[in-house]
């Protein structure tokens, strides 16, 4: 039997796709904000464990999912 893929919107959601980091939007209405003390543990987290798990952006490359964790990666790559 096939197995069967979650095709939604012309999304295959079982397939992640790599989007660079300088191509990713911020969603203007995100509800959720961090304070600096916070953002900046979130950055040494990530320095100290590496960055793990994937972020939900929709199919114009904004971001659904994981705003902060995108804008504590940015200064770590660039």
């Amino acid at each position: 039997m096939a197995e069967e893929t979650k095709t939604i919107f012309g999304i295959d959601w079982d397939k992640p796709v790599e989007v660079e980091l300088k191509y990713l939007n911020e969603w203007p209405k995100n509800p959720r904000k961090i304070t600096e003390k916070k953002f900046n543990e979130l950055v040494e987290k990530i320095k100290r464990d590496g960055f793990w798990g994937t972020l939900l952006v929709d199919q114009d490359d904004t971001i659904l999912s994981g705003h902060q964790r995108t804008k504590a990666l940015k200064p770590l790559v660039s």
